[in-house]
């Protein structure tokens, strides 16, 4: 990538600032107020079903808004600034909520947070696609990955100072939010940026005829529509597997491994240092394999990491190098998928696809909170590996089948 390409691809992933803190404090300050207050994973279940859920109605219908918008501060930003203000709004309410021990107060308030990343994500995400080349969206896509990595080790290194003192960790990710919005601002004009822009000049211009959402997917090949849906199959499963680790992580540490709140948190940091590997690394193995075929080698890195990690029954200091490990894999894989599944896309219909996306990776997040709360609830925490791996493998198989379907990745713009 040259110089301007990456100067490029740097400004518009500072939209993505408040996505990395955002869900980390979800999937590792939520299981502790949970815990805290008194209840089991049954009730964390329930609550990030909920939580993970319900937003997933209303992503479309932003994507959808945010596609035809013509505000004169371009189309992704209005949207951004609402979802992060309301973000901001609902986690401040939510840690009162708990802070007076109300676990129904604090569910409700996460999700109103939650609802508001729905307004949020589709925008910061299409944002990316609207001005960057195709040729360029993996290399691009690992450079929000660095900026969504530092918002996220800033929410982690809270975790880690705080504990379970989980009150002023809301208070902080909220303020953080505010400020990754000044930060965007102070750096991003999106209709100056989009109409600078040679690639966007040529393909964006959202008056030109041409079909736009289920029409658009209708004109589509049958071996391109098999090929995206083996590819968001893999998506879907593999985030079914995963976000139970994600989710239960934390409480899994402090549980089964015995660590303190504060020392479980330092796991997430050996995840995202394993990821910072990884994207230095991705995007050439996509470049040489392809990017289906790398999503295909970051599940397989990802079910050694499990199959290590699932032996270990006490505290060890092995846990930390193999949870860099499986987050490095699951970083890489993130950074191929979302290109591959806008490849498909057009510049009118990016929206579209990243609300596909947002809610093929949601929808099971949702669903496993509730399957792998229960599980635990009945089987305990020692079944937690197996069932992730099971549905990493079925995940893997999905992709496979997509590389041999078709040799080819699909590239639009």
């Amino acid at each position: 990538m040259d110089k301007q390409k990456l100067k490029l691809s740097a400004g518009v992933s500072l939209a993505m600032l408040a996505m990395g803190a955002y869900f980390i404090i979800i999937d590792i300050a939520v299981p502790i107020v949970v815990r805290v207050l008194g209840y089991d994973e049954t009730v964390k279940g329930i609550i990030l079903m909920v939580v993970n859920g319900l937003p997933l109605i209303f992503y479309p219908l932003s994507a959808k808004l945010s596609d035809k918008s013509k505000s004169k501060y371009g189309r992704r930003t209005p949207f951004i600034f609402w979802g992060i203000a309301l973000c901001a709004t609902g986690l401040i309410a939510a840690a009162f909520a708990a802070r007076a021990g109300s676990i129904w107060g604090f569910a409700v308030m996460v999700t109103v947070s939650s609802f508001a990343i729905a307004i949020y994500r589709p925008a910061a995400q299409s944002l990316q696609p609207d001005v960057i080349p195709p040729s360029f969206r993996s290399t691009a896509n690992s450079v929000s990955n660095v900026v969504m990595g530092a918002s996220n080790f800033v929410v982690i290194a809270l975790v880690i100072l705080f504990g379970d003192k989980y009150f002023w960790i809301f208070i902080a990710v909220a303020a953080m939010l505010a400020l990754s919005f000044i930060i965007f601002r102070l750096f991003i004009n999106e209709p100056k940026l989009t109409s600078a822009n040679d690639f966007t000049v040529e393909n964006f211009d959202i008056t030109t005829e041409g079909p736009t959402g289920i029409k658009f997917l209708k004109t589509f090949e049958k071996s391109e529509k098999i090929n995206l849906s083996l590819l968001l199959a893999s998506v879907f499963m593999c985030n079914f597997g995963y976000c139970a680790v994600s989710i239960t992580l934390q409480n899994y540490a402090v549980l089964v491994w015995e660590m303190s709140d504060n020392l479980a948190a330092v796991l997430s940091v050996c995840m995202g240092a394993g990821g910072g590997i990884m994207l230095l690394l991705t995007p050439f193995i996509s470049k040489k394999c392809g990017n289906r075929m790398t999503m295909f080698i970051s599940v397989v890195i990802i079910i050694i990491g499990f199959l290590l990690v699932n032996f270990i029954t006490g505290f060890s200091y092995w846990i930390f190098p193999i949870c860099a490990v499986f987050g490095g894999g699951w970083t890489a894989y993130n950074v191929v998928a979302l290109p591959v599944v806008f490849n498909f896309s057009d510049i009118r219909n990016n929206g579209m696809f990243s609300s596909m996306f947002t809610i093929t990776c949601n929808l099971p997040k949702a669903i496993t909170s509730l399957t792998s709360g229960l599980m635990i609830s009945s089987l305990g925490y020692v079944s937690l590996f197996p069932y992730t791996m099971v549905c990493m493998a079925i995940g893997g198989i999905f992709v496979l089948a997509a590389v041999l379907q078709r040799k080819s990745d699909i590239v639009r713009v």
